[in-house]
This record gives C-alpha cells, sequence and structure tokens, in this order.
C-alpha cells in the first residue's frame, strides 16, 4: 500500500513538473518571438533611415554632402547588422552595404570627372586635362578598380556615361597626357 502510495505521488509529482516545465517552456518562445518582432521593427526603422539618408544623397549638390548622406546611410545600416534579422527584413543588405561602401570611395572620382566635363564645356583643355588627372591620382591612391566604379553605380550628371580607369586614360591621351 506504501508502495501504490509513493507510486502515486510521484506520478502526481512528475506530472506537476512536467506541466510546469511545459508553461516555461511556452513563456520562453513567446518571449523569443516578441524580440524578434522588436527586432523585426527596429530593423525596419533603421531600413527607413538608410532610405532616407540615400534620398537625401540623390537630391545633394556637393561632394561633401553626398558623402556625408551615404555616410550616414551606411552607418544605420551597419547598426541593422547587429540584429539577428538583418538580413530576413533587408534581404539584400550586404549588397548594399559593398555598394554604399564602394559610393563613398568613388563620389571624389565621379565629381572630378564631372569637374573635367563643365572644363571641356567651357573649351579650358589644360583645366579638363587637370581635374581628369586628379582623378587619376584619387583613383591611384586610394586603389579603386573598376569593379568598384561599377559596383558604385554612380555616373556623371547630365551624361550618363559609364566611367572606366581606361577611358579616363584614353581623355587623359586625346588632351596630350603621356603616361609615365
Amino acid at each position: 500500500m506504501e508502495f501504490i502510495a509513493a507510486l502515486v505521488m510521484i506520478l502526481v509529482i512528475g506530472g506537476i513538473v512536467f506541466v510546469s516545465g511545459h508553461a516555461t517552456k511556452r513563456k520562453e518562445a513567446e518571449a523569443a518571438a516578441k524580440a524578434r518582432a522588436e527586432q523585426v521593427v527596429e530593423v525596419g526603422r533603421l531600413a527607413e533611415q538608410v532610405q532616407n539618408s540615400l534620398a537625401k544623397m540623390e537630391t545633394a549638390k556637393t561632394l561633401a554632402s553626398r558623402v556625408n548622406h551615404t555616410s550616414r546611410a551606411l552607418e544605420h545600416l551597419e547598426l541593422a547588422f547587429f540584429y539577428p534579422v538583418c538580413t530576413d527584413v533587408i534581404s539584400n543588405a550586404h549588397e548594399i552595404r559593398d555598394r554604399l561602401k564602394a559610393m563613398i570611395r568613388v563620389f571624389p572620382v565621379i565629381d572630378l570627372v564631372e569637374k573635367s566635363y563643365r572644363q571641356r564645356f567651357k573649351g579650358k583643355s589644360a583645366a579638363e586635362l587637370s581635374a581628369l588627372q586628379d582623378a587619376l591620382y584619387e583613383i591611384g591612391m586610394k586603389g579603386i578598380t573598376n569593379v568598384e566604379i561599377e559596383q558604385a553605380q554612380i555616373y556623371p550628371e547630365g551624361t550618363g556615361e559609364i566611367v572606366t580607369i581606361e577611358s579616363i586614360q584614353d581623355r587623359c591621351r586625346k588632351l596630350g597626357w603621356e603616361p609615365r
């Protein structure tokens, strides 16, 4: 009889432990789901800030403001990477980050190419050559490649021309530049 009573007690206690363990797991799952939902909202907010910064960059007129807005967009995106749900919310987050980094590096080159176009329009070939040489200097000092220029997807204003290192060098040669 004592054996049966002890067995019943063990079953009752085991049932209580099982039920409380199940309830604890359910609460943990609910807490995890809530945390994930909060992360999704935060990453969405950061993605919106990235878009806002890029919209401001599109309308910026100066090199400094373009770089500043793009850097700000990159900062917001980098913050989003701290959340495990980042790539779930922003499916191409890695590509966007790579493009933003390339844009920051390539902006000065495109700015100098645009300056050379303005000088060409004015008929000032010496100033055009100087601007293109400055662009080549920037490319050389930063180690910028055609891949980065292409990845940045930045084109000189008004022309839409695809800029390559070779096209800059070719134009310099047409203006009388002899590379060393």
